[in-house]
């Protein structure tokens, strides 16, 4: 739920969200890869960056496309 209440405070700067949910016939953990593609300014796209890494069990990498 924290990562959902994240996006949505920075929706405006989401053009595509693509979520990949790990599947384990065991463990039915909450784990899994969301893809973000964004557009806005650098200074917004950071504080999503750091909101998310503050969250327990949450690992953000980045790259740029030009």
């Amino acid at each position: 739920p924290e990562v959902q209440e994240i996006l949505t405070k920075f929706g405006h700067i989401i053009q595509i969200r693509l979520g990949f949910h790990e599947v384990h016939h065991n463990n039915h953990g909450e784990t899994g890869r969301i893809l973000l593609q964004l557009n806005g300014q650098t200074s917004e796209v950071e504080q999503l960056g750091q909101a998310l890494t503050q969250l327990s069990g949450v690992k953000v990498k980045s790259m740029s496309l030009d």
